[in-house]
């Protein structure tokens, strides 16, 4: 289980995520959709412990084992598919 409260993150002045809130259970399968800017990447990076939100919390269960790969990710091998290099 995953439950995120209140997270919000900030660069300066810029709010990237706002108050976000949401609980993911066992056997759920969650999706970010948006527009471009408009803060899925910086809310994932905060929930893969790669960031520190602003404000809010975060509780991963004992037993979730978080993957996550990110749009930034360089593959070694350009002639593989993503599902074959994970």
């Amino acid at each position: 289980m995953i439950e995120v409260t209140g997270l919000s993150k900030k660069y300066g002045s810029h709010i990237a995520v706002r108050n976000v809130s949401f609980t993911v259970n066992d056997g759920e399968v969650l999706g970010f959709l948006g527009l471009n800017g408009a803060g899925k990447s910086t809310l994932m990076d905060i929930i893969a412990g790669k960031l520190q939100p602003t404000s809010g919390s975060m509780t991963v269960g004992q037993t979730v084992k978080i993957g996550y790969f990110s749009q930034h990710s360089e593959f070694p091998n350009t002639n593989q598919k993503v599902l074959e290099y994970i």
